[in-house]
């Protein structure tokens, strides 16, 4: 799922004319750089999953073996979020995410108490600045 999810937002990102850097191995904590007029930006790809008409995604990573958790911040710039019922991608600044678990609202409809981000404040828009999420 989450190689199915990079390669969306990847796609997105190259449709909006943005340049894009792959690093080398898998060692990084981020799987993506893009070039945003001149500011590189480092990108940890996630996968949202929608529930009760808002989305979540994990902010985190979990060793299987010894069961810590390690999330991003310092090490990756935002979060790239792809949510594959609507074919959309959300930008999320890492330094502004729960340490575990982020949602956002798709619809006032469906209004929570823990859920008090909008989706649309987060949408991936061409020409946006990545810093502006």
């Amino acid at each position: 799922m989450g190689e199915k999810s990079e390669s969306k937002i990847l796609a997105k990102f190259l449709d909006a004319d943005i340049p894009v850097l792959l690093p080398f191995g898998d060692n990084q904590r981020y799987d993506l750089v893009v070039d945003d007029n001149g500011d590189f930006v480092r990108i940890q790809c996630k996968t949202a999953r929608l529930k009760n008409g808002s989305f979540e995604f994990k902010t985190c990573s979990t060793n299987w073996h010894s069961g810590k958790k390690r999330g991003y911040v310092n090490e990756a710039d935002v979060f790239a979020v792809y949510l594959r019922e609507n074919d959309t991608v959300y930008i999320f600044d890492v330094n502004k995410c729960p340490k575990d678990t982020c949602a956002a609202r798709i619809s006032d409809k469906f209004r929570q108490q823990k859920t008090s981000r909008n989706a649309k404040d987060h949408e991936f828009i061409k020409g946006k600045k990545f810093t502006a999420y």
